[in-house]
């Protein structure tokens, strides 16, 4: 992005990436609208903790990251307490088998299989969005890939 962005222009320019990124994440294209337009509302609460050294979007998507993680947390939570869930963690990819299948993935393995496998981001751009060293993207990657294809294998 443009250097001389204001910060608003900058968190709008942002906000087709964050929808690619968080209809993956979430599923569905309403809980991916309801995370973007949080992510955009937390961006301008916190826009004194923005440090123009650091990518917007890059910002943008760790925040995400966390608000995405909170919100599974939450679910899990309210699952296993025995009380429903309201909306879907559904990755949009087509195959119903595969959907019900990721679902059973960690959510931070599920971030770093979209973001590399789906979304052709390299293990850099993973690591510098996720705050992680590459090498934790690498495992996780792994990690997930390797879930994904046991739990593959029980199906087909």
């Amino acid at each position: 992005m443009d250097k001389g962005e204001s910060f608003e222009e900058q968190v709008l320019a942002a906000i087709p990436i964050l929808r690619r990124v968080a209809r993956r994440w979430a599923g569905n294209r309403a809980d991916a609208d309801d995370l973007v337009q949080s992510v955009v509302c937390k961006a301008f609460e916190g826009r004194l903790l923005y440090s123009s050294s650091f990518s917007m979007e890059a910002w943008l998507l760790a925040v995400m990251r966390n608000k995405a993680t909170d919100a599974w947390r939450l679910s899990k939570r309210m699952v296993y307490g025995g009380g429903s869930v309201g909306g879907s963690w559904e990755p949009d990819f087509g195959d119903p088998i595969l959907i019900r299948r990721l679902q059973h993935l960690k959510p931070q393995h599920l971030q770093v299989l979209v973001l590399v496998d789906v979304g052709g981001w390299t293990y850099r751009e993973v690591a510098q969005v996720l705050q992680m060293p590459i090498g934790t993207v690498m495992s996780r990657l792994d990690r997930a890939r390797k879930s994904l294809r046991a739990l593959l294998k029980e199906e087909y």
